[in-house]
């Protein structure tokens, strides 16, 4: 549900809930996972033997605070260096200094399981 409320008599601002949000990134991913499995089986020979890998079905994204709630003992500063080295998957939303990343809960997971492939 998107709320609006008027500003003035001519402008009017959209205000969306971090739940709407995640909802419609979510929502995203998923299409561009199902995009991507799409142009795989287009790729791949008919001859081919070799399985095809099925679109996940949904993506858990987690703020980092989410991380840190999650993780028990870990600190904001912890999961911040984790995503720069590159060793759990995330991504920036907004622009300058305030996007906010948005870390993948599987891999985070699967880092702190000690399977720490990306």
């Amino acid at each position: 549900m998107v709320r609006a409320f008027e500003n003035s008599a001519h402008e009017r601002k959209i205000i969306m809930t971090i739940a709407e949000k995640r909802e419609i990134v979510n929502t995203i991913i998923n299409l561009l996972l199902q995009l991507t499995a799409e142009e795989e089986v287009q790729e791949q020979p008919a001859t081919s033997s070799k399985p095809v890998k099925a679109p996940a079905q949904s993506v858990r994204m987690l703020t980092i605070k989410e991380c840190t709630a999650l993780i028990e003992g870990i600190s904001e500063h912890s999961i911040r260096m984790l995503i720069a080295q590159g060793k759990i998957k995330a991504f920036r939303t907004g622009e300058g200094v305030r996007g906010k990343y948005l870390v993948n809960k599987e891999s985070l997971l699967s880092y702190f399981s000690g399977n720490e492939e990306v």
